[in-house]
């Protein structure tokens, strides 16, 4: 069976019934992924129009973090024009990693993550990214977000689609280290949340349900 989905799932355990259940992906579990965090901000996704790296790149330029790097793994129909833009503002510091088999090496080394899609189904980078110790930074975006981060305590939830907001937290987590170190340590308590045994016991109690009925 495949690790990622595409969305979360809702399970009707009665069509005559308005309750759903809704279970979500479980986060990929990890072994043995030694952590080493530099002043790296990684965006991961299909380098396409709705994932809005165009925008990011345009946010960070602004920032002038010459001692950060902006990373993005991912490939796409946008790719081009996101090279062209790089040359364009002359960004040594921002990279386009191309698709990336092992990305979670890409997670062990960020400190900070960002999620700046129009919109998602349950993302499960952002998922990945908190378990391995990333402060997100994410755009309130339907759906997903919002049923992932609790608000400055395991993340950041930005207004959707304000890259002049996402660009100032952006900020505020580089330029202190504690908050950032606090966020991040919270956000790791994803892999309880969303462990596999969890979403397993989920499933089987929704699925003893209906034979049950």
């Amino acid at each position: 069976a495949k690790n990622r989905f595409s969305s979360k799932l809702a399970v009707i355990i009665n069509a005559s019934s308005t309750n759903n259940i809704v279970i979500y992906n479980p986060v990929s579990e990890i072994q043995n992924m030694k952590m080493n965090k530099k002043n790296i901000i990684l965006g991961v996704g299909r380098l396409e129009n709705k994932k809005g790296f165009y925008n990011l790149i345009l946010a960070f330029e602004k920032l002038k973090l010459d001692d950060w790097q902006l990373h993005i793994a991912g490939d796409g129909p946008q790719r081009i024009e996101l090279e062209n833009l790089i040359k364009k503002l002359r960004l040594d510091n921002v990279k386009l990693l191309g698709n990336k088999k092992d990305i979670f090496s890409q997670y062990a080394v960020a400190s900070i993550f960002v999620l700046c899609s129009q919109r998602e189904g349950f993302p499960n980078v952002l998922l990945e990214a908190m378990s391995c110790g990333c402060a997100v930074v994410s755009f309130n975006c339907n759906y997903g977000p919002g049923e992932i981060i609790e608000n400055r305590k395991n993340g950041i939830l930005v207004e959707d689609q304000n890259f002049e907001e996402l660009a100032n937290e952006i900020r505020a987590l580089t330029m202190d280290n504690d908050m950032r170190k606090k966020i991040a340590s919270e956000a790791v308590r994803v892999k309880e949340k969303f462990s596999l045994e969890k979403i397993v016991k989920q499933w089987d109690s929704v699925i003893q349900k209906v034979l049950d009925d």
